[in-house]
């Protein structure tokens, strides 16, 4: 993994319907708890409201120990200009371990791969839309000090929320997520589902198959 330049500040609808706010701060963020506000007007907000479904789901899952190293999930929804996507995946798939870094060369390779996430290489909508990356959002599973020795050893997530904008989101007919396949060699499947005006559905990509087609 390699740093790179710091995400600019988060902006409009899509960034306040779908989350509050995460902490990026590697010793005070908490495992998933990620409260979520709607307005309660227009479609945009319906579409986002799906996608949360789709990840309280997924998180219910965890609670039930499914957990499984070489997958992921990625949640896709957008209206107009506006792209929502979230990727939930287990630590092992990012840093090759999860538990909380405790050495050096741990907590090196945490920051590292954290700035690699917010990078715009990793997950490229088509390239006519002219989308562009305005916030990335990541979230750890390594929790406070004060959590035990078990909660320790637990398996550990990362959440990934990426905002985006695209300037002509009628020539968004894709997404190649052929750039955090080969970014980080542990993720093996992303199980996708996608919704927007257009339409939904779902679709898995492996590193041989990494493109999602919107129908």
């Amino acid at each position: 993994c390699s740093p790179t330049p710091s995400e600019k500040a988060a902006t409009e609808d899509v960034k306040d319907e779908a989350v509050v706010a995460k902490q990026n701060d590697l010793g005070n963020n908490s495992a998933h708890e990620r409260p979520h506000e709607h307005s309660g007007h227009g479609k945009e907000n319906e579409l986002v409201h799906a996608a949360h479904q789709h990840d309280e789901e997924h998180e219910e899952k965890h609670e039930h120990g499914v957990h499984e190293h070489g997958r992921a999930t990625l949640t896709v929804a957008w209206s107009n200009k506006d792209l929502a996507i979230d990727l939930q995946t287990p630590a092992y798939n990012i840093l090759g371990f999860e538990y909380a870094p405790s050495t050096t060369e741990e907590k090196k390779r945490v920051i590292e791969c954290i700035e690699t996430l917010k990078t715009e290489g990793l997950i490229e909508p088509s390239a006519e839309a002219k989308c562009a990356i305005i916030a990335a959002d990541v979230q750890t599973g390594f929790g406070a000090e004060n959590k035990s020795k078990e909660e320790k050893t637990n398996h550990s997530d990362f959440d990934v929320f990426y905002t985006v904008k695209c300037q002509n989101p009628d020539a968004l007919k894709a997404i190649d997520t052929g750039g955090l396949f080969a970014a980080f060699s542990n993720l093996t499947t992303l199980q996708v589902q996608w919704i927007s005006d257009r339409g939904q559905s779902a679709q898995t990509l492996t590193p041989k198959h990494p493109i999602l087609f919107f129908d």
